[in-house]
């Protein structure tokens, strides 16, 4: 298993090989005007939360600002997607013939409908996944904080988070999960506002990213 795993994730490689890598500006001017002082949201436009910048501010600053660190940054984002939706997969179907088949079929479709490139909507998919992984193994508090992982990485993945909830609700008929998996994304979210106010940036960060 773990051998066919690895055949794919190389073939997924040569396929985003043979593609042109495109570097979206945003992907280096938020993470370069942050590492140069500028406070997202109060002195920047920055239309959506700031995980993805934060963290590629961070890799830039070990590895430095070149297209080759950003393309191999997504394709490891990619790769991790690769495992997580095998692992998801196998999870719901108890079938390794059918994980693999979710696998082989992400691989082909990935490079076309998302294309090789970094963007928010590809940031998020690791963390959805692995949100959905462990509410299957019924780890509430851990799902709710991978997907609030996700929401600061795209506003838009708070859909994921209610469809969860709602699900969760109606399969367990009980309070106790779905509190679970709001507690996660909630202790995120003040860790974000302690930051957004000691940054005086807290009307700057509803106004871009909500409003």
């Amino acid at each position: 298993i773990v051998l066919m795993v690895l055949v794919a994730l190389v073939v997924h490689v040569f396929l985003l090989s043979g593609l042109r890598f495109t570097a979206w500006p945003e992907m280096l001017s938020y993470p370069y005007l942050r590492n140069n002082g500028y406070l997202l949201y109060r002195d920047m436009i920055h239309p959506y939360p700031p995980i993805l910048t934060m963290v590629l501010s961070i890799v830039y600053k070990l590895f430095g600002y070149k297209l080759i660190v950003l393309k191999i940054f997504t394709w490891l984002i990619i790769l991790v997607n690769d495992i997580l939706i095998f692992l998801v997969a196998k999870k719901i179907t108890k079938s390794v013939k059918y994980s693999v088949l979710s696998l082989i079929s992400y691989i082909l479709l990935q490079p076309f409908l998302e294309g090789n490139q970094l963007w928010f909507d590809l940031a998020v998919v690791p963390f959805v996944l692995l949100g959905t992984l462990f509410s299957l193994n019924k780890k509430y508090f851990l799902s709710g904080l991978s997907l609030g992982v996700a929401i600061l990485t795209k506003q838009t993945t708070g859909l994921f988070l209610i469809l969860w909830g709602v699900f969760l609700l109606i399969r367990e008929r009980k309070l106790k999960p779905v509190v679970n998996l709001i507690a996660g994304p909630l202790v995120l979210f003040a860790i974000l506002l302690v930051r957004l106010i000691t940054e005086g940036a807290v009307s700057g960060f509803f106004n871009w990213t909500l409003i």
